[in-house]
């Protein structure tokens, strides 16, 4: 038992009472008010009581954490510090494919106004073509397009454009692709063809993507 002032004070009893008491014996040894004492007091219980909220909150959010479920569009994840995403797993709004494989038609175009409403590469804003050419191989046309502009990027190999009113002649623009990456855009109304010098894979953007909008000028068809 403790006294203060001839008061009787008494000290909680258990684990913490022989750090308590000990406080205690020292604050009296001390000329402090009652109302630091008590301050002291109030603070060391709120300790006590926020380190045992703060250990039952870690429990029991540990044990909901278990069974936490995470969406991600469609798919499902539980526990993500010890599984991946199967990448087999379809998501809502990613589509895959092969540049290669997909490029079999529509003249190897493979983005565009022309592909059916169920694929995202349905698009009117541009157009993409994937061409793997043998060296020899020639557009065997002279094609315009009345409002698209486009652009042949290398990949690897070379490739030669001819620009013109007189395409097959001197006065035609020619532009050789010998170097990867290499490019050449060429805007609206623009007679063009193309001729590979080496096996080469070229990708062409066309901007926009409009239904007719490239005529061949020495047939009487028209492209997509």
């Amino acid at each position: 038992m403790l006294s203060w002032r001839g008061k009787s004070l008494s000290a909680p009893s258990g684990p913490q009472s022989t750090s308590l008491r000990s406080l205690l014996d020292e604050l009296l040894r001390r000329p402090v008010s009652l109302v630091a004492l008590l301050v002291l007091l109030i603070g060391y219980s709120l300790a006590l009581i926020g380190l045992t909220l703060a250990s039952q909150t870690v429990v029991a959010s540990g044990d909901a954490g278990a069974a936490c479920l995470v969406s991600r569009n469609d798919v499902t994840v539980d526990d993500l510090s010890s599984r991946q995403l199967d990448p087999s797993t379809p998501l809502a709004g990613v589509e895959t494919g092969n540049a290669d494989v997909e490029a079999r038609e529509n003249g190897k175009w493979f983005v565009g106004h022309f592909l059916a409403a169920s694929t995202m590469r349905r698009a009117r804003e541009l157009e993409l073509k994937w061409a793997r050419n043998r060296a020899g191989t020639a557009n065997g046309e002279v094609a315009v397009n009345t409002k698209g502009f486009s652009m042949g990027v290398l990949l690897y190999g070379a490739q030669a454009y001819e620009f013109g009113n007189h395409i097959g002649d001197k006065r035609s623009t020619k532009v050789t692709l010998a170097k990867q990456g290499d490019f050449v855009v060429w805007g609206p109304n623009m007679p063009h063809t193309w001729t590979t010098l080496k096996d080469s894979l070229v990708l062409t953007v066309r901007w926009p993507s409009i239904p007719g909008d490239q005529k061949a000028l020495n047939t009487s068809a028209s492209r997509r």
